[in-house]
This record gives structure tokens, sequence and C-alpha cells, in this order.
């Protein structure tokens, strides 16, 4: 098959938007189909992305690179006061030229990406055209594509909320613009043979547009060991002695909207300093982050160790760990994020930070892990307290095989 992914943070390009297609892609490439991607261009300072596909299998695809020309989301310029005021009248300007959401980073992208389209047509007849959003016009370009050829399959990804989202400028559209956005989505339903997401939630969300519960397939992110970390082999947990130093890492984004969360971690390692002294001098939390400066300020009474993100090398604390922390805010509460699938290569349970919803409620009952607050508890009642945990049967599940079966399952099927 000839199948062409439409997803702008694809590598080269760099981001974690790139990292569910382009296992697709690799899987694809494996099973010796023809793959086309149409993205980003990527911004010549950074290296090449290589964390999901080599460099060798991304030249086995054929390529269209699609400029960003949605400056609002780009720093242009360095004088402080002139970047200002060239965004507001940017705002106004874009506003004027369009009735949606003027900050999707697609914006504008509609006559590159269908000529790019046309010209992988008519290059090789495509059977299959999957678009990747965020950002979410690029789903719509597809459509556009696919009624004016009406013989292509779409397969529409949605790894985000549309309108249900803190990010992308959606919370403060007017109403007439979040009609425009779900104009989109209903056309994107009518003309899409099939919609996935790794989130139910995303599903539940354009579902709602329309009557055609057939097109909605849930696929779920997976973990790829050998791109995570090729040297890592899970180990026996040596045994803990009473002084063994309780480890607790998070690593990656810290998301907006989480005080309340900090606070209450806060208050908690409070009343552990206060009631059991040995067992707080037993805790190490360990936080590797460019966002540092939001959890501080609500953290400061405890020797937290706070760093910078350190790439690749967080290999080494996820492996030393106890515990590996998982903290979402509310937009994100029902979402299954990667971070989950990417780190049960670990084997370590979960301490989860954040709101109840979905995510939490499907790491309890996979057994992967548990609310902070309950670990804390659970330490203080018992000092050498470990819950079992089964990553290794999550795994097994959500592996990169497992989804990728589950893509060819929909991608081979005669009944669309």
């Amino acid at each position: 098959m000839h199948i062409v992914i439409i997803n702008n943070k694809f590598p080269p390009n760099q981001g974690i938007g790139g990292r569910r297609m382009a296992l697709l892609a690799k899987y694809l490439l494996e099973k010796g189909h023809i793959v086309s991607v149409i993205c980003q261009k990527p911004y010549s300072i950074h290296p090449s992305n290589e964390q999901w596909l080599s460099k060798e299998e991304q030249e086995k695809i054929n390529y269209v690179f699609i400029k960003n020309k949605n400056y609002l989301n780009q720093s242009i310029f360095s004088n402080h006061f002139i970047a200002k005021l060239f965004t507001l009248l940017l705002r106004i300007l874009f506003k004027i030229l369009n009735k949606g959401n003027i900050y999707d980073s697609a914006l504008f992208q509609q006559n590159d990406v269908i000529a790019a389209l046309v010209y992988f047509q008519q290059k090789q007849p495509i059977d299959w055209v999957i678009a990747s959003a965020a950002p979410f016009n690029l789903l719509y370009y597809a459509a556009l594509f696919k009624k004016r050829f009406p013989k292509v399959k779409l397969c529409c990804d949605i790894r985000d909320p549309w309108l249900k989202n803190d990010n992308y400028g959606y919370q403060t559209l007017s109403y007439s613009r979040k009609e425009f956005e779900k104009d989109k989505m209903k056309f994107i339903l009518e003309h899409a043979h099939i919609i996935t997401s790794p989130h139910p939630s995303c599903l539940k969300e354009i579902s709602e547009l329309g009557n055609a519960p057939e097109k909605f397939k849930l696929i779920e992110h997976c973990f790829e060991t050998s791109i995570i970390n090729k040297d890592f082999q899970p180990t026996e947990n040596p045994p803990k002695t009473e002084k063994h130093t309780i480890k607790f890492v998070y690593a990656g984004t810290i998301y907006p909207k989480c005080e309340a969360y900090f606070q209450q971690l806060n208050s908690q390692l409070h009343i552990i300093q206060h009631d059991q002294p040995k067992l707080y001098n037993r805790l190490s939390i360990s936080v590797y982050s460019d966002d540092c400066h939001k959890m501080q300020p609500n953290l400061k009474d405890h020797p937290i160790h706070f760093s910078p993100a350190i790439g690749k090398a967080i290999s080494t604390p996820l492996m030393e760990t106890d515990y590996i922390i998982i903290m979402v805010n509310e937009s994100m509460k029902d979402l299954f994020i990667t971070k989950v699938f990417d780190y049960s290569v670990y084997e370590k349970p979960y301490a989860f930070i954040g709101p109840k919803g979905e995510l939490l409620t499907m790491i309890r009952d996979k057994k992967i892990g548990w609310e902070m607050e309950h670990i804390l508890h659970a330490l203080m009642n018992e000092s050498s307290y470990r819950p079992q945990c089964e990553t290794a049967t999550f795994k097994a599940h959500f592996s990169y095989e497992k989804m990728g079966e589950k893509w060819m399952n929909i991608l081979s099927s005669s009944n669309l």
C-alpha cells in the first residue's frame, strides 16, 4: 500500500508530537509498504530527530516539507517591544482572514498540504491518507483532498482534545469561532473512513457531532524498548533495608495549573517531616524539567532536587528510582499520555499527581501505580511498603508490535 502521513512534528522535526506517527511509519516500512510524509519544514538550528526513526529509516520515506506560516507561534524579533507590537497586529489581521482558531500552527497551509497530496497521488496512487492532529487544520485539509479524490481512504488521528483543550488557544475562542471549528469537525466526520485516537475522551468529543459509531477506533500509544533505551535490561529490585533511600523521579514538562497538587504534596511532606522524621530523611524526590520554576515555589521547604531536562541521560535516574512520578493537570486527566507507555520499560510503579480521571483509573486498573498521597500514606504505616507492580503485563498489551497489528487491521480491512 501507499500510505501518506500528515503530521507536522514528524521526524526529522523535534517534539513528542511526531512520536506516534513515526512509530507507525517504522512499522509500515518493516512490512514493506510505501510511506510518504507531509510535515513541517525543520528549523535548521535543530539537529535531526532520530529518537523514533533512524536516519536510514527516514531515507526510505518520501518527504514533502511545508513551511510554518503562522508567525503567531514563532519568535521572529529579539526586541520585546517590537515582538509584542508585531504579535498584536498579527492577531488583528489573522482574525480578519480566518473565522476559526488563529493559533492553529497549520493555519494558511491548506494549499501546500493539498498540493503535496496531489503530487504524491500523481506519483503513485494513494491507498490511505493518515492525518494526525494537533494541529487540527491538518485533518480538515486532508478531508478536502478526500472529497476531491473519493477513492482515497482517509484516517484522521486525534492525539489531543479539540475544543475541550486548554492549549492552542481554544479556551479563549468566541462562540462563533467555536462553531466554525465544529463545522470543520463535522466535515471531517463526514469524509473520514476512520477516526482514531489514543484517548477515549477525544473520540467521544467528536462522536457527539454525528451518528457514525463504526468510524471510531481506539488505538492506544505503545512503548518500544529498543528506541527508549537500547542498553536497559530490567533487573530484580534489590532488597531494601530500613535505611534504604526511597526515590521518586519526575521527568518532562511541568504543566500549567498544577499548583494545587504541588501544595497538596507540600502538606503531605510536612506531615511526614513532623510525624516520622526518619522516613522523611529517607525520601528522595528529583525533578528533571526545564519548567522547574513552576514547581519550586510550592515545595521550597523540602530538599527536592531540581534539575534542567537531561535528555536521553534521564534513563539512569529512571532505572535507579523506586517510583516514577506521573503528573497531569485538569485538562489532561482523561488522556492516556505517552509517558505512561514510554516509561513502562523501566518496570517501576507510578506515583500519580493530579486530578482523578480516566488516566488515574487506567493506572489503578492495570496495577501499574497509585496516587502519590496513597503511596506516602502507606510508607508512613509500613516503612518497607512496596506494592506489587504489573508493568510487565501492561507492556505486553501495549507493545510496539500490538500497536502495529491494530493499525494494520484497520488499513487492510476490505469493509472500508
